[in-house]
């Protein structure tokens, strides 16, 4: 690509802080779609990417992780509203750091082409979201259009997992009532005393019938119909479209299937019972029933084809807290882990009267008997504590105390995200030079990776792994605890 002609240069999550997904429109009709994903899922090399040359009126999607840069060609009019629209975005809150315009460099890396279903990185990104147990601070995704995305996302989700057990149906027995001229099954006493005295020649039996209309099916059905209707804001119909042709090939597979309305078929799943031949489906019935249940599409900033850009974001510097608070309410001695406990100032107005500051330490917990402070880094470059971040830790290690207490703290530990291509890194014991002794340990500790946001069940196991990682090395460190500790006072 020569940097000659028009062209839009950007830089994602410039300060490294922000994922998330951004759609801005190229004035004719078109979109170009951004998806910023975790620093520590980059197992590239690459800085700079050159994306394909955008042809006006039709939708480019690229991938990009925290910290790249990228530029892309197009017509002068869709340049001057693709920057535009960056422009416009920044001045919104929380958005201005997802992207920032930058020099063009006419040369870089070009990315490989993008497959089919460029909607996985979304899903990748969005099922982090899905992983917080609780909210630190509020910081969740945010943005117009998160729920609608979050909609597409969770169709995709049901989509691929029918695709993976469609070829698994198997016919199952229903219990069938029907008149009938030639004996099957139980037959109904009442209805041959009438035909006795009619002379009508048939008679109602009650029998089971091996079919493959069954429940699971019938309620897989009613939501691969409501994909296939679905109506997605302007801004994201390029992706919502390939979900809804998937939806609308399976439905068709299922063509015997009675079709149940959505009120119907959210009845039924409440009401089933999974038999042995039938567990393999049992994924699909409960994203079925989320997809059942989310009946509207939230407008993007009260329409659905606004011109302004989209971004929806998530603050990965939170996000990377709430995963270490998760493993450590597993390691730490129960009811001790305190997430943004309240931390003194060092300094006090000589007139005696302390004014309330907001500080805040990111985590005090208690690990065999040992009381620690610890502060979470989404940093994943660093190869030596900074001296915004030690000097911090030096003045909190004073004053830390264990919430509902006036001990202090005994030791501190500050834990990197480490990334997924990384080696882990030897870990580092720094002692405070004033006393008494204070260890601070510098610690490596693996992110997860979008396999572990998967599901459920590899989430807890990636939970468990990383509380394993910082029990033995915090262990180390722990030895018998003093039976009175250093007070504020003392």
């Amino acid at each position: 690509m020569s940097s000659e002609g028009p062209v839009v240069a950007f830089r994602a999550s410039p300060r490294g802080s922000r994922a998330g997904f951004v759609v801005i429109p190229d004035g004719a009709a078109g979109a170009l779609t951004i998806t910023v994903l975790p620093k520590p899922w980059n197992t590239h090399e690459r800085r700079h990417l050159l994306i394909p040359e955008h042809v006006p009126g039709t939708s480019t999607h690229a991938t990009l992780f925290e910290g790249e840069s990228a530029e892309m060609a197009s017509s002068a009019r869709v340049v001057s509203a693709l920057t535009h629209g960056v422009l416009d975005m920044s001045d919104r809150e929380g958005r201005k750091d997802l992207l920032q315009l930058v020099r063009a460099r006419g040369s870089g890396t070009t990315p490989p082409p993008l497959s089919a279903d460029s909607i996985e990185s979304v899903i990748s990104l969005m099922l982090l979201a899905k992983r917080q147990r609780t909210s630190l601070d509020d910081h969740q995704y945010r943005g117009a259009a998160a729920e609608s995305l979050l909609r597409v996302v969770e169709q995709q989700l049901f989509v691929d997992e029918v695709r993976r057990v469609i070829d698994r149906v198997r016919p199952g027995y229903l219990e069938r009532v029907d008149r009938l001229s030639s004996p099957r099954g139980a037959l109904s006493g009442t209805s041959l005393a009438i035909a006795l005295l009619t002379g009508t020649p048939e008679v109602e039996y009650r029998f089971d019938e091996q079919t493959t209309d069954t429940p699971v099916l019938r309620i897989v059905l009613a939501a691969l119909r409501t994909v296939a209707t679905d109506h997605a804001p302007a801004a994201l119909a390029h992706m919502a479209a390939p979900v809804r042709s998937q939806a609308v090939g399976l439905a068709r597979r299922l063509d015997s299937v009675t079709v149940l309305e959505r009120e119907r078929a959210l009845l039924a799943a409440r009401q089933l019972v999974l038999h042995k031949l039938e567990r393999p489906w049992a994924r699909a019935v409960e994203q079925a029933v989320r997809v059942l249940s989310r009946t509207s599409v939230v407008p993007l900033d009260g329409s659905a084809g606004t011109e302004r850009a989209v971004a929806i974001y998530l603050s990965m510097e939170k996000w990377w807290e709430q995963s270490l608070l998760g493993a450590l309410q597993h390691v730490a001695d129960a009811g001790t882990t305190h997430p943004q406990a309240p931390v003194g100032s060092p300094w006090a107005p000589a007139s005696g009267t302390r004014k309330p500051e907001k500080r805040s330490a990111d985590f005090i917990f208690v690990l065999n008997g040992r009381r620690f402070l610890a502060d979470a880094k989404y940093k994943v470059d660093e190869s030596a504590l900074g001296a915004s971040d030690g000097d911090q830790m030096f003045a909190y290690s004073h004053t830390a105390v264990l919430p509902g207490s006036d001990v202090l703290t005994e030791a501190g530990a500050v834990f990197y995200a480490q990334p997924v291509r990384g080696k882990t890194r030897s870990r580092e014991v720094l002692i405070r030079t004033t006393a008494p002794r204070y260890e601070l340990q510098l610690l490596d500790l693996p992110f997860p990776s979008p396999t572990d946001v998967r599901t459920d069940a590899a989430w807890r196991v990636y939970l468990e792994s990383l509380a394993e990682c910082v029990r033995q090395d915090l262990t180390p460190a722990v030895t018998t605890p003093q039976t009175v500790g250093p007070t504020v006072g003392s």
